[in-house]
Order: structure tokens, then sequence, then C-alpha cells
């Protein structure tokens, strides 16, 4: 192959182009240039596609975080089934008192934690779960790092290979130690309940849900009306006794009580064979065998006629006020102002502290606080009692049964009586904790924003609606030329942009505006007459403070890289010059359109208008066109 080289050229701008063809056999560096250019595709394909795999993993790793670190639940992972390793998160060492690698996250440990007692159905869950596909749900204790057993409930989950083999199983704890001692509880209250009966004239009832036979005392059907002498089943009692209007009520709090959504407490009127109408208020308890199924409910009936009806002289003014405090995201307190026991605890304050308002009433904060945080709220309560004014603290922090650390802001109010005498101390508490981490974090973000803002190699700068420049960081001020921010803040960045691009400039600048992330390449004009490439990311930025939407963008200089792509350009435009050349050359017989189709050439690929060749005589020694 023969290679040709053509160079085009004048003496200046003014001049017509000339043009010299050298010519020369460069078949093996042609064969090495087409392979070069193979290799250097497949390079920038595989580079790209091994990209966008690390792009895809990294987001799903981010995604695979952010699930973990938002639920209250310990995940675990079985990554090999045939194998002891496991992977326990954060949560899941934090559920047992321990820091995350404190202990090792295998089998063999989570079976030392393995209450001895539950070992046995804990591992028949597995198996079931393995062998027969049923779900895997199951209760078990564990130990934690005080040597205490807490009771879990754990989910999961296998992945099988192709022939249905057990390969990977991941799943999660949750603690459920709390809710069954609060079930005991309610429990054994509601036994103890059913002992009173007697001595409070309230007839009880004894329903076999397994047979549907109800069984009722005397003293119930009484307080039904029914005569001692008059035989009436059970079915007809409910049948004529209850109300019609009330019937579908009472129904639906048995079965939701059945179903274990709800305890059985709920009022009803009965109409006695005089027809007169008497209330009645039922009470009861839901007994389940092992598998959860109900078996047996009892209960108790008792006379409310007469207390309901003061009770309806007082509901409206009452359920207004109790509604309000109930509702409240705040939390509700008052104590007696003798000895700071609490008196009363709203639905918020159970929630905040982690108690149950029955375990805080007639309790002082000794019962529940550190001696230092106990010893700063009494004085702050005796503070607001002695001098009878309303005391407000801005941020206290309090130690809670299940949230840890919360930050309050207190206010503290004396209740005085007729006498003008503290009588109670009232206090509202607002939780501030998220807001409190909200600002922290904000603070944070902030500084690391101003940091990369200030320091940041590339140009951030906010701009108006109307194209005025409203911030721009120090390396943006560098870009433009200007001295310092004072002389750029108020511009336009329209005037920036070279005319050849402006008009796109402004176009992207619109959609901007009108809710679009846009990118543009351009050039600009800094002050000192200076050209650059830019190539910015600008995104709609909603201001908080003014309202308005502006332009928000990152902009970086690509200048070195659109020169390095203008070479590159121009040595392709050359090579393929070359190759043409070559081409004609070999192809073409005759001086004269040999020359012709390599001045055409020249004009294609050097976008010239025209071009010229010029040889040498050697009989006269002369050029000739």
């Amino acid at each position: 192959m023969q290679h040709t080289i053509a160079k085009a050229f004048r003496h200046n701008p003014d001049q017509q182009w000339h043009a010299l063809i050298i010519i020369q056999d460069i078949s093996d560096l042609h064969r090495q240039i087409c392979e070069s250019r193979q290799l250097r595709q497949q390079t920038l394909a595989e580079m790209a596609a091994r990209q966008d795999a690390q792009d895809t993993l990294k987001e799903s790793e981010i995604r695979l975080q952010l699930a973990i670190s938002g639920i209250n639940d310990g995940i675990w992972d079985w990554k090999d089934v045939t194998k002891d390793e496991e992977w326990w998160s954060p949560r899941f060492y934090e559920l047992l008192g321990y820091t995350p690698g404190e202990i090792p996250s295998n089998l063999s440990t989570f079976k030392t934690l393995l209450h001895p007692e539950d070992l046995n159905h804990t591992y028949v869950a597995f198996q079931e779960h393995f062998q027969r596909h049923l779900p895997f749900d199951v209760e078990y204790r564990l130990r934690t790092k005080s040597g205490s057993y807490r009771l879990f409930r754990a989910r999961g989950n296998v992945l099988r290979d192709a022939a249905g083999q057990p390969t990977r199983m991941a799943g999660s704890i949750q603690d459920i130690t709390e809710s069954r001692e609060q079930a005991k509880e309610l429990r054994t209250l509601s036994e103890r309940l059913l002992l009173a009966t007697a001595a409070a004239q309230m007839g009880i009832w004894d329903w076999d849900v397994t047979t549907n036979i109800i069984t009722l005392d005397q003293k119930l059907l009484e307080l039904y009306g029914v005569l001692p002498n008059k035989c009436l089943s059970a079915y007809d009692l409910w049948t004529n006794g209850v109300h019609p209007h009330d019937r579908a009520h009472v129904n639906n709090a048995l079965q939701m009580a059945l179903q274990g959504k709800q305890t059985f407490h709920t009022e009803f009127r009965v109409v006695w064979p005089d027809q007169s109408i008497h209330t009645i208020a039922a009470q009861g308890i839901v007994e389940r065998d092992n598998t959860g199924k109900p078996i047996r409910m009892i209960g108790v009936n008792w006379d409310i006629t007469a207390p309901k009806q003061v009770e309806v002289a007082l509901r409206d003014s009452q359920m207004f006020l109790t509604s309000i405090v109930e509702n409240l995201p705040y939390m509700i307190f008052v104590k007696d102002a003798k000895d700071l026991r609490f008196i009363r605890f709203n639905k918020a304050g159970e929630e905040l502290l982690g108690y149950p308002r029955n375990a805080l009433i007639g309790k002082t904060d000794y019962d529940f606080f550190p001696k230092s945080e106990a010893d700063f709220y009494t004085t702050k309560d005796r503070e607001v009692l002695s001098g009878k004014i309303l005391l407000d603290i801005p941020q206290e922090t309090i130690q809670t049964h299940t949230r840890g650390t919360r930050y309050l802001h207190t206010k503290k109010i004396p209740l005085l009586d007729v006498h003008g005498n503290p009588e109670y101390l009232l206090g509202i508490s607002e939780d501030i904790t998220e807001r409190k981490q909200t600002e922290l974090e904000r603070d944070e973000r902030e500084l690391l924003l101003r940091l990369m803002f200030e320091t940041g190699p590339s140009c951030v700068k906010r701009v108006a609606s109307d194209g005025t420049l409203l911030h721009m960081n120090p390396t943006g001020l560098k870009f433009i030329e200007a001295e310092n921010e004072k002389e750029a803040i108020g511009l336009s960045v329209f005037d920036l942009v070279t005319p050849e691009h402006r008009s796109a400039f402004e176009q992207m600048h619109h959609e901007v505006i009108n809710g679009k992330n846009r990118t543009l390449q351009f050039e600009i004009r800094g002050f000192k007459g200076s050209q650059r490439w830019m190539e910015t990311y600008a995104v709609p930025f909603m201001n908080p403070i003014t309202n308005q939407m502006e332009h928000l963008a990152i902009t970086h200089d690509i200048t070195k890289r659109k020169k390095a792509e203008s070479t590159l350009a121009d040595q392709n435009r050359l090579l393929a010059l070359d190759a043409e050349v070559g081409r004609i050359i070999s192809q073409t017989q005759g001086l004269q359109p040999l020359l012709q189709q390599c001045a055409q050439a020249i004009v294609d690929h050097l976008n010239v208008a025209f071009a010229r060749i010029w040889t040498l005589n050697s009989e006269q020694q002369v050029l000739e066109l």
C-alpha cells in the first residue's frame, strides 16, 4: 500500500491554499492503525459496560443499606445453608445488647444464645420450612449480653436452586418481650376482676365457643328482668332481651374480641318484659388454645342505668376536653403539688416515656429516671410552685424506657386552688428530638456544602429567573476572571456566554426555571477576554426564603477536553484524507484525473472551499498548476 501525505497550506489568510503531496509505502503502518482503531473501540465499549454495572451495583447497595437502617427489626442472612457463617445487621446485635462484631455472627453462636427449651421447636420450624415449604414464623428466647433472656419473633424465607434444594436463607427478628408481658398482665387483671364480681353484684356468663353453649348465673338473669321461675334458653334471652338497635354492635364487639383485635368491653340496652329499658355494661376475656384459637369466653354484666344517666349529663363537656388532651401530639402530665406524684398522663406521654399510664400514676420522677435527671425535674417543679409562675424550659433531656434519650421543650404551669395556693402542676412537653437531629444534620450538610462550594474544583452558581447572577463560588469567579463576588453578582449570566451559544443557553435556562433538569456545553468570555468551554448541570431550585424558582448549576471547565477532541478530529480527518488519496492513486489512471480527484478529496476532508495542486516541471524547473 502506498501512503500519501497531503498538506494544505497558505502563507497568510489572504492568499490561496497550496498543497504538497508525498507518497510512500505504508502497508504495515495502515494495518497497525486499523488494528489500533478496533482495539480502541473494543476497549471503550468494555469500559462503558463495566461502568454501567458498577453504577447499578452501587445503587443497589445504597438502597439495601437504606432499607436495613430504616426498620426496627434485626436482619440475618444465612448465605450458605450448608455452612456455619451468617451475617447479622447492626440492629440484630443491638437487640441482643452487643455492638456489631462483638460476637461471631454464625449458626454456632446463635445456638449458644438460644434458650435450651426453645431449641427443639426452633429446629422443627427450620426443617418444616426447608422440607415442606411451610412459612418460617417462630418464637424463641435469646440470651442477651446482660445474661437475661428476651422473647423474639423470627420470620424468614429460603432461596432454592433449580432442583428445589435450599441454598440461602434470610429473615428478621422482632423483640416481642414487652408485648407478651403486657398480655400476661392483662390476663391476670381480668381474672382478679372475675373474683370481685360477686361482691359487686355482677352477673356472670360463660360461653364455650367450641360447643356454642352459654351458661348464665342467677344475677345475670335478674339484670335481664327474668323471673327466677321463668325458664328461657340463653339464645331466647339474647333474642328477646337485647335492644334491637344494639344487637349489631354487640355482635361486632364479640367478633372483634374473638379475632384478637380488641378486648370485649361494651354497653347495650336490654328490654325487660314490662318494656322498661335498662343499660347494661359487659366485659369479657377470651381464652385461647396453644394455636391462638378461641375456645372459651367468660365475662360479666352489670346494671349501669343510673350511672349512665349521670354520665350522659357530663359526657359532652368532658369528651371535648379529653379528646383534645388525648390527641395532642405533646406529652401532658399533671402532678400533685404536695409530693409531685403523677396523677394524670395522656396518650402521647405514654408513647414518649414507654410506660402505660397505670404504671406512671402515683409515682414520682425518681421511680423512672436517673437521680440527676429526677433532681433537675424536681428543682424546676418546686421553682414553679413556689413562684406561682409559668416556667418555659426550651430544651431538656429525658431517658425514656423504649426510645432512649429524647430532647423536650417543656412548659410547667402551677394550677391554684380557690385560696390561691398551688394544688397541681401542669406540664406540657413537646418532643423536639427529630427537630434537633434535623438541625444538627442540616448544620452538618450546610458545612459540607459550604466546604464543597468554597473549595470545589467546579463552578457552583445560583441564577434568578431573569438570568441575574445571585451567587457564585470562588472557582466560578476564577472562570469568569472576576476579582471578587461583588464584581459579578447582579450581572446577567447571558452576557458571559458567547453569542453563538447564547440562544441555546437562554433556552436551557428557561426550561430549568420551568422545572426541568438540563445539561449544556457552551463557551463563555471572561471579564478579561479569555474564552473557555464549559459544561453545566442545571436543576430547578425553589428558594425557601423568597419562594422564587431559581437556576442552580454545577459547571465544569472542559476547555482542555474540547481542545483534545478538536485535535483528535483533525487527526482523524487527516487519516481519512490519507486513506482517500491512497485509494485514488491506486485506482486512477492519468496524472490529470488523479490530481483533480486528490484536490477534491482535500476539499471534502479538510472542509475548505477549493484546493490547488502544483507539480514540478523538471525540464523547465517551474511549478505548474
